[in-house]
């Protein structure tokens, strides 16, 4: 079994916008569910309603109003440092053909 460790470093503000927003879909995924009928608590809801999402489109909107996809968050400050590890499981087959061999994590 070979493992394979490196480093990669996020700034601090990307990690944190990350869960924000991981935390927000989830939440609103979870309200849309719960309206989408299937044996949902809101009575007279049978099918799923588009204009929760155009709400959601609204407020992320809102919070991503602000960022310049050029630069990283918080430019020029310190960076969040994050170890990760990788092990791989095994190998398939290699083709010399082609050189294409896939791997199973």
């Amino acid at each position: 079994m070979a493992s394979v460790s490196w480093r990669r470093r996020l700034p601090v503000a990307v990690v944190r916008l990350l869960v924000v927003l991981e935390s927000f879909l989830v939440f609103a995924l979870s309200l849309a569910v719960a309206g989408c009928g299937a044996g949902g608590s809101l009575p007279g809801r049978d099918r799923f309603d588009v204009r929760a999402l155009k709400n959601v489109s609204k407020i992320i909107d809102e919070i991503l109003l602000g960022y310049d996809v050029r630069l990283r968050p918080q430019f020029g400050g310190k960076s969040l440092h994050i170890d990760m590890e990788l092990v791989l499981a095994s190998f398939d087959s290699i083709s010399e053909v082609n050189m294409v061999s896939y791997i199973f994590v």
